[in-house]
């Protein structure tokens, strides 16, 4: 059931999540370029996949649309999959390879074409 106005009081707290993987996207690329090579601390790691797993509008997406863009979160959980060995990488490289995921969250497109309804119609329900 559509509960009229919920759009509009949802969306500046999913603003507010993106705000934040901002946030920790500038922290982590700050203490990259400090220091670029040697292992990457683990509180580093958190901050660099993190932060933009963060910013990742698929919770913006779900919430306004009720449509899950599976491609797109299949693209940010991919440096997840790197985590277990990348203690022992440069920063710069974890960087990198977060930053080709997020190309190929950007570049890839969705199945369908489309990740949104079009108009402001009401949400089907979840489930």
């Amino acid at each position: 059931m559509s509960v009229p106005g919920r759009s509009t009081r949802i969306a500046p707290y999913t603003h507010l999540v993106l705000l934040v993987g901002v946030a920790v996207t500038a922290a982590s690329f700050d203490l990259v370029v400090d220091r670029p090579t040697g292992p990457t601390p683990a509180r580093w790691l958190m901050l660099i996949i993190g932060g933009p797993l963060v910013f990742g509008r698929a919770l913006f997406t779900y919430l306004l649309s009720a449509r899950l863009p599976y491609q797109r979160i299949a693209w940010q959980l991919l440096p997840l999959l790197m985590l277990p060995w990348a203690g022992g990488w440069p920063p710069v490289l974890v960087t990198a390879i977060v930053a080709l995921a997020l190309a190929g969250h950007v570049l890839v497109p969705v199945a369908d074409g489309r990740e949104t309804t079009r108009g402001l119609g009401p949400r089907r329900p979840a489930g």
